[in-house]
This record gives C-alpha cells, structure tokens and sequence, in this order.
C-alpha cells in the first residue's frame, strides 16, 4: 500500500552497459553499514540487477537486525510499561504485535481497552512516508505530536484524537482530528461533521498474517 512503480525504476548506465537500480540509504546501505553483509556489486548507492537474490538469505538477515537498527522495537513492553513510558506505535503491524504479545488470550477490545491506556496507534489518511501526501493533497497531518506526547505523559491528558492540520491543496489551513485505532474516520451529515467509529470491514484491511515469515514482524 503506497507503493509507487518508480521504487523500482531502473536506469541505463553507458559507461558500464547495464541497467541498475538505484538503492536508498534505508535499504542498501543499512545491509552494508550495520549488518556488515557484502552484497555482490554493491557500489555506494548503487546495486546492479544481476545480484542473486538467493545467496543474500535476507530473511535470516531481517531476523538479525530488526531489533537493533530495523524497528529498534520490540513487541514486549513491560519493562516500559512498567516505568510508565508511553507511546505511539508506527503502523497497524506494530500496534498488534504489542496487542498480542502483551496481553495474550484476551479478547479484541479488552487487550485494545488495556493497551490504549498507554500505547495508541493514529492513522494519518492519506499520508506519505513522514509527510503530507501530494498525490492527496486535501489530507490533514498533525503538526504538535510532540506537544501532545508531553502533555500525556507529564499531565495525564489522554489523546483521544490527533490535531492535525491541511498542509497543501484546496482546503489549506484547514483543521482536523485524526482518530485514534481501532476507530476509523466518518464524515456525516450535510456539515460532514467527523466522529470516529469502530468498524470490523476497515480493522480487517489493515491486519494481517505474514505466513512467508515465521517470527513476528512489527
């Protein structure tokens, strides 16, 4: 989801008469840098096509460094519950690793009821990677989470929604609220009047089994 054909996109260079695939610093250069495994014809930045994908061994190499460069998280939390850390995950995939591994056995909603209190999830629609979303221009993003992390951690004010505010587009300036998961977004009413609505359908399209990989991802 969000996905863009240009992530693949190759170029042609002259120089060496082959066609490569330019590799951000998130992606190559973490492999290089902090698992140290040398990928065949890594240069820089730069990776060619010709690699063969099956003497990486990558999920062997995820397993190794999701828990210290990857994600930097972990789904138990207790020794952070417990010192009263509070928190908000990046997406569905960590929320519910959490969800499931700290409070095993326990209903939907009742693990959710106990996890919201100090671990919530926000989805932001229509937004990029840590930015608005310029192929969505009208959608908000928040602008005080820090502000907000402060004021419910040190005052107790819990953060049932997100502030967020119309960054580009027709409705520029434009506030929002941006609910809190498993709630979802409804606009009703001629004044299109937003309230945040449990449905089952939206829950389902955002959770997932990831059978290919047999340890936890989050």
């Amino acid at each position: 989801m969000g996905a863009d054909f240009n992530d693949a996109q190759t170029t042609y260079n002259s120089t060496t008469g082959e066609w490569e695939l330019s590799i951000a610093s998130s992606g190559g250069e973490w492999v290089s840098r902090f698992l140290d495994f040398p990928f065949p014809g890594f240069e820089g930045r730069r990776q060619h096509l010709h690699l063969r994908w099956r003497d990486v061994r990558y999920p062997r190499r995820m397993d190794e460094g999701r828990n210290d460069s990857l994600h930097g998280l972990a789904p138990d939390l207790t020794t952070f519950h417990e010192n009263g850390v509070r928190s908000p995950p990046v997406r569905p995939s960590n929320y519910e690793s959490v969800r499931q591994t700290m409070y095993p056995g326990k209903s939907y909603n009742a693990s959710n009821n106990e996890l919201k209190e100090w671990y919530r999830l926000f989805l932001v629609p229509g937004a990029a990677h840590c930015a608005s979303n310029s192929a969505q221009p009208n959608g908000p993003f928040p602008q005080t989470n820090l502000h907000v992390m402060t004021r419910w951690v040190e005052q107790g004010i819990v953060p049932h929604t997100l502030n967020a505010t119309v960054l580009q587009g027709d409705n520029k300036g434009a506030n929002e609220q941006v609910c809190a998961w498993p709630l979802c977004p409804y606009w009703k009413g001629s004044g299109k009047t937003l309230t945040c609505e449990y449905d089952q359908a939206s829950i389902d399209t955002f959770t997932y089994t990831f059978d290919a990989y047999k340890t936890p991802l989050y």
